[in-house]
């Protein structure tokens, strides 16, 4: 089985070995600069995104706790000793970083309407509004 030299030939005329690789000889310095900036741009946009999340993560979570905070002083006041003609339930409970209020107003002879209302006290978030709760407190 010997080597067709004619053969050889032809092919090399034709695919021209060698001649794809004399432009691809390096990166430029330019097209290093290009890369590093693309990169940089996709950076700081994910970067934003990971801050707006943390930020939206962190409102929910606060105005949960604010809600969790404003039923359960609700659920406190409705197992307190009705009085009748009273704005407001004394013995306010204490919770870290939270400001509690409570009003009371008197609907019908023996039931009243109890608005619980939590603000966020320590570090408040940008734009945050209070928690408000209301329920009936029933004479018995």
């Amino acid at each position: 089985m010997g080597v067709d030299r004619d053969r050889l030939r032809r092919l090399a005329k034709t695919r021209k070995w060698g001649a794809g690789l004399q432009s691809e000889r390096g990166v430029t310095l330019i097209e290093v600069v290009i890369s590093i900036a693309v990169l940089g741009i996709v950076a700081v946009a994910v970067m934003g995104y990971l801050r707006w999340s943390t930020t939206v993560f962190h409102d929910t979570d606060v105005r949960a706790t604010a809600e969790s905070v404003a039923r359960t002083e609700m659920e406190r006041i409705k197992g307190m000793q009705y009085v009748d003609e009273i704005t407001s339930y004394n013995g306010t409970s204490s919770f870290s970083g939270f400001a509690i209020t409570n009003t009371v107003a008197s609907t019908t002879p023996g039931l009243q309407l109890i608005t619980v209302t939590v603000v966020r006290s320590v570090d408040p978030v940008v734009g945050s509004r209070p928690v408000t709760v209301e329920g009936y407190k029933q004479k018995r």
